[in-house]
C-alpha cells in the first residue's frame, strides 16, 4: 500500500468515526462544540481556498472534511469517553497518532519512508479500519457481514450524499456530459470477510452493467 493511500484511509475512516459517534453524543453541531472559534474558522477558510482553487470542480462542504491528522487527534482524544469502545486503549491510539503524524510529514518534505514505516503506516490503516468496521457492526450487528463503500469521487470531484452497499441511492450533480465524454469514478472500499470487491458501472434501479467489472479496494471506474 501506497503510504498516501494509508494516510487517506486513516483519515477518512477517523472522520466518518468521528460524525458517527459524535453526533450520536453530542448532536449535529458536534463539531463546533469540540473546536475552537478559531480552529473553525480555519476550516472554514480551508474549505473556502479549495472552493478557489479548484473551481469548476465540486468540493465536499462539510468542514469535518477539512480537518488533519493532529485535529481528528484532538477532537478523539477531547472526547475520548465515546471512543473508547470503538477505539481501545488510549495510549495505543497516541502512538499510532505518534507515528501517523511523523509519517505523514516526512514525504511531504522529499523524505521517502523506509519498508518497515511503510509497513507499520499500512498497518496502522488496517487497525483502524478493522475498529471503525467492527463498531459499525456493533451499531447494526449484520454490518459485519457486508462490504463498506468508503469513498466514491467522479472526475468533477463529486461524492454520494449518502454510500451503502444495502440500499439504492441517488445523487444529483447537476453537470449534463456531452456525447462520448468519459467520465471517471474514483472508488475505494473494503469488506470485513476479505472477500475481493467487484465494482461495475450501472444504471440506477436496474440490472444493466456495462463494461468488465474492476475489482479489488481501490479501482477506477
Amino acid at each position: 500500500m501506497d503510504p498516501s493511500e494509508a494516510i487517506a484511509i486513516i483519515e477518512t475512516d477517523l472522520r466518518e468515526l468521528a460524525k458517527v459517534v459524535l453526533t450520536s453524543a453530542r448532536g449535529g453541531d458536534w463539531l463546533q462544540s469540540t473546536l475552537d472559534p478559531a480552529e473553525i474558522d480555519e476550516l472554514q477558510g480551508r474549505l473556502e481556498e479549495e472552493r478557489k482553487r479548484r473551481t469548476p470542480a465540486v468540493v465536499p462542504d462539510e468542514l469535518i472534511a477539512y480537518t488533519h491528522i493532529y485535529e481528528l487527534r484532538k477532537i478523539i482524544e477531547k472526547n475520548w469517553q465515546f471512543f473508547a469502545v470503538a477505539l481501545g486503549e488510549k495510549k495505543t491510539f497516541v502512538v499510532f497518532m505518534d507515528k501517523v503524524e511523523d509519517y505523514r510529514n516526512a514525504p511531504s518534505h522529499s523524505r521517502e519512508l523506509l519498508p518497515h514505516e511503510r509497513s507499520l503506516l499500512e498497518g496502522i490503516a488496517g487497525e483502524i479500519r478493522s475498529r471503525a468496521t467492527a463498531y459499525r457492526s456493533s451499531q447494526a450487528p449484520d454490518a459485519s457481514y457486508y462490504p463498506v463503500i468508503e469513498s466514491i469521487r467522479d472526475g468533477f470531484g463529486n461524492t454520494p450524499d449518502r454510500l451503502s452497499t444495502e440500499v439504492a441511492t441517488t445523487t444529483e450533480v447537476g453537470v449534463r456530459l456531452r456525447p462520448g465524454q468519459v467520465l471517471r469514478f474514483e472508488c475505494r472500499g473494503w469488506d470485513p470477510q476479505g472477500r475481493e470487491l467487484i465494482w461495475r458501472i450501472g444504471r440506477v434501479f436496474a440490472s444493466y452493467a456495462k463494461g468488465d467489472p474492476a475489482r479489488g479496494p481501490s479501482v477506477v471506474l
